[in-house]
């Protein structure tokens, strides 16, 4: 995810430098009074370009956000670019700060926590059976499998999705909780991510459905992780009547996020066939 934060940062700073230079400098450092392997990963992009004002540095990380007065509107807006690296940066508790002048170019200078791994898990431990939710993976290994997501929030589920894509998982989008159902009843998924507030359907009307569907068909229910902003007592519970297997609240961390998924995903041999990107098409525009 560090690459794909660069390169959003790059694309930026290339957009609003039509001539100059731009430089990008990575770092590794070691976080004062935190023992070994934990370290910062420092991360800045530099440029010469036209530089933002003060008064505007607090909006740029909104979508589309245009940055540029000019009538002329050459340089244009923000687009998700940085919208979305802000959030990619918070999910990896990590921090965005940004110096510039009017003119005169910016800088972004970006920390994000990291561990430092000694040596890879031996082979005889990774590829050892385990019980669903207690698989071993490296914080950086890829994963594998297919997920649906269901999120009406457009720029919640596109960020959702990169972040699945960087993971290595398949996506298939859902706008809402009766998208996700027929989606889940044409194709088998790995996993499904279930808001629980969306309209038309809601996830947890969505998930009674397919749960009935399933039983219906004699098929074994596919893991559904609840994902919600509720974080009140019963919530929880609530979820789990509703036949949803996990519940995962937000605003959640990348680790959180990839650990909720690791203790869900079948291992290889278990796994479905993956949906073809069509069909991820198909559940966006219905």
């Amino acid at each position: 995810m560090v690459d794909e934060i660069v390169a959003r940062l790059l694309d930026s700073a290339i957009r609003f430098t039509p001539a100059g230079r731009i430089s990008v400098g990575v770092e590794l450092m070691h976080r004062q009074g935190v023992p070994y392997p934990a370290a910062t990963l420092e991360i800045s992009v530099a440029d010469t370009g036209i530089g933002i004002a003060d008064e505007r540095r607090g909006a740029i990380y909104k979508p589309f956000y245009q940055v540029d007065d000019g009538s002329d509107r050459q340089v244009g807006g923000t687009g998700l670019g940085l919208a979305i690296v802000r959030r990619l940066v918070e999910l990896m508790d990590g921090e965005i700060t940004l110096a510039s002048e009017v003119g005169a170019g910016s800088t972004f200078r970006v920390s994000i926590p990291v561990e430092i791994c000694k040596s890879f898990v031996p082979a005889n431990v990774a590829s050892s059976p385990a019980r669903r939710g207690s698989r071993p993976a490296a914080a950086n290994q890829p994963l594998e499998g297919s997920v649906l997501l269901a999120e009406d929030n457009e720029f919640n589920a596109m960020l959702a999705a990169e972040l699945l894509t960087l993971m290595g998982l398949k996506v298939t989008l859902a706008a809402d909780g009766a998208v996700a159902h027929r989606a889940a009843e044409a194709h088998r998924f790995d996993v499904i991510l279930m808001d629980c507030q969306m309209p038309n359907l809601d996830g947890y009307e969505a998930t009674r459905r397919i749960r009935q569907a399933e039983l219906a068909a004699s098929k074994p229910p596919v893991p559904i992780i609840a994902v919600t902003a509720n974080a009140l007592a019963g919530d929880r519970e609530k979820c789990l009547a509703a036949g949803m297997d996990d519940y995962l609240a937000k605003p959640y961390t990348v680790a959180q996020l990839r650990s909720k998924l690791i203790a869900w995903l079948p291992e290889p041999a278990d796994r479905p066939s993956v949906p073809s990107s069509s069909v991820a098409a198909r559940a966006i525009e219905n």
